[in-house]
């Protein structure tokens, strides 16, 4: 696969990715707090302070989205490995790992205030583990573009 294949194919993941988060923030997860105050009004004072809490996460999230896109952008101008990509998969790692921790620190106060059901701590355990996980993998994917691009650029200046 040549890199405006690959650039062509990363770009159509990041509309679809896009697409898909939009929909879970402000249609199924709006729906399904709806739904669950429905059913139990306990729940009701519960509802916007989650829902607000939820969309701001979701910001970063569009923001790596944006930043992927220029990745897929380099990649397409057969710029794969450079120090703007490298930075900007640096920048992925701190938005994750600042996303998650955002997150936990959410799941501590509304625990702290009883204004979340069991079953939202562990799923909220489980989206921070994959925060963290994400932030490695892109730290990590760019500190190996980094090395990559210091290489090409050493083999650039070799005749």
């Amino acid at each position: 696969m040549n890199q405006q294949k690959l650039s062509k194919w990363l770009k159509c993941i990041t509309i679809l990715v896009t697409v898909m988060l939009t929909i879970i923030l402000f249609l199924v997860i709006p729906a399904y707090g709806r739904d669950i105050v429905c059913l139990n009004s306990r729940y009701s004072g519960w509802y916007m302070p989650w829902l607000l809490f939820i969309w701001v996460l979701g910001i970063p999230c569009y923001v790596v989205l944006g930043i992927f896109w220029g990745i897929c952008n380099e990649i397409r101008n057969d710029n794969s490995f450079s120090i703007k990509n490298a930075k900007a998969l640096a920048i992925i790692s701190k938005l994750a790992i600042v996303d998650s921790f955002l997150l936990f620190l959410g799941i501590v106060l509304f625990s702290v205030f009883q204004m979340m059901h069991i079953s939202i701590l562990v799923l909220g355990i489980l989206v921070v583990i994959e925060g963290i996980a994400i932030s490695v993998i892109a730290a990590v994917l760019g500190h190996l573009v980094q090395k990559a691009s210091k290489m090409k650029d050493e083999n650039d200046l070799t005749i």
